[in-house]
C-alpha cells in the first residue's frame, strides 16, 4: 500500500488461483474505499512474487517486485517494475 499525494490509498497485491495469475493495483476513492482495479500480467508466468514494494509519486504509482521461477529457486529471480499514472 502507498498513500497518494491527494490522500487516497493505493493497494497492490498478487492474485493467484488455479486459472488466474495477475497483479492488481487499486486506487481508493475519496471515501477510502472503492476505486477501479488495474490488472497487470506478471512478467514470469507461473512465477512467485516476493519482496514487492509500491511508491506513490506525483506522477502515479511505481510498483517493483522480485519474481522467481519457483519457490525453490528464489535466488534466480528477476526484478520487474512499472508505473501506473494517477487518475
Amino acid at each position: 500500500a502507498a498513500a497518494a499525494p491527494d490522500g487516497r490509498l493505493w493497494i497492490v497485491y498478487e492474485y493467484v488461483d488455479s486459472s488466474t495469475e495477475e497483479i492488481v493495483a487499486r486506487l481508493g476513492d475519496h471515501n477510502g474505499a472503492g476505486g477501479t482495479s488495474t490488472v497487470l500480467s506478471p512478467p514470469t508466468p507461473g512465477g512467485v512474487a516476493f519482496d514487492g514494494t509500491a511508491l506513490s509519486t506525483s506522477g502515479g504509482l511505481v510498483i517493483a517486485m522480485n519474481f522467481a521461477a519457483s519457490i525453490r529457486k528464489v535466488t534466480d529471480s528477476e526484478l520487474w517494475g512499472t508505473v501506473l499514472p494517477q487518475t
